[in-house]
């Protein structure tokens, strides 16, 4: 009998735990605010899109519906020291899903790694739309390398690995962190960086951050993705080899594939800078 009451018991509470992470949660306890301003909701809304580029020594490029001002949210998900960093990216746009029903599918896809190859781009050194990712695959995660653990348990961590068409191949690790029914996406960098032989930055410093705020009354997700890159090599940065509108299109390519997760066609809109 009692062995019975044991395994009820255990039963009961795995199903606890499932429906936890399976059922749609509260709204999000993110600070909207932290990411978004009035004005920049209203632009969203109209269905335009916010891009900012600031690269060391070439300044800020932006959409022109925005001002040149890079401002980091703070927030756990975000760590404080890439506001000195050389290259900030930063993408805002709002991505209409009004079935909340449909919040445990697109989760489900953007643990989806292989699908990462699906991720195309304008280049504007070939002037013409590109694979930005030509291989992914999960990999084992590497024994010797130890991560802290996070404030917030990761609801899914994965490590890829991927061939990027610029950098090559590189390794990452992938947390999908659920606060209420929005979604935090964190793949970073877990190796160093190169380019035309020389060492572009250390491990962990290549960092894409995405934020899927959702918002009921609006019906759809507020998205806020910074992607930011450590620059510590001084003959990249000055021969001018990375620009910056280039970057504002790579940032732009996650959006319109994280748009066509959610079933919208946003493939005209590759292009950050006319």
């Amino acid at each position: 009998m009692m062995k019975l009451l044991n395994i009820i018991f255990l039963s009961f509470v795995l199903n606890c735990l499932f429906i936890s992470v399976s059922l749609p949660a509260p709204d999000t306890q993110l600070k909207f605010d932290a990411f978004f301003n009035e004005s920049e909701k209203n632009i969203l809304l109209k269905g335009e899109i916010i891009t900012k580029v600031f690269l060391k020594h070439r300044g800020t490029v932006h959409t022109p519906d925005s001002d040149n001002k890079i401002k980091i949210p703070e927030s756990i998900y975000i760590d404080k020291d890439i506001s000195g960093y050389e290259l900030i990216c930063v993408e805002k746009a709002f991505l209409p899903c009004e079935n909340e029903s449909g919040i445990r599918i697109f989760y489900e896809q953007l643990n989806n790694i292989s699908g990462l190859t699906k991720v195309m781009y304008y280049s504007r050194t070939d002037e013409q739309y590109r694979q930005l990712i030509t291989e992914s695959r999960k990999i084992n995660r590497p024994e010797s390398i130890k991560f802290p653990e996070s404030i917030l348990q990761p609801v899914s961590r994965n490590y890829f690995s991927i061939t990027d068409n610029r950098f090559g191949n590189l390794k990452f690790k992938s947390e999908l962190y659920r606060d209420g029914n929005s979604l935090v996406l964190k793949n970073i960098c877990i190796q160093p960086m190169e380019k035309y032989f020389a060492t572009i930055n250390h491990k962990y410093e290549y960092r894409l951050i995405s934020f899927f705020i959702y918002d009921r009354k609006a019906g759809g997700y507020f998205l806020y993705s910074i992607n930011a890159m450590r620059i510590r090599s001084r003959m990249i940065l000055n021969l001018g080899i990375l620009k910056p509108e280039s970057f504002g299109n790579r940032i732009r390519a996650y959006t319109v594939y994280f748009a066509g997760l959610l079933g919208l066609d946003w493939k005209g809109r590759l292009k950050a800078f006319e």
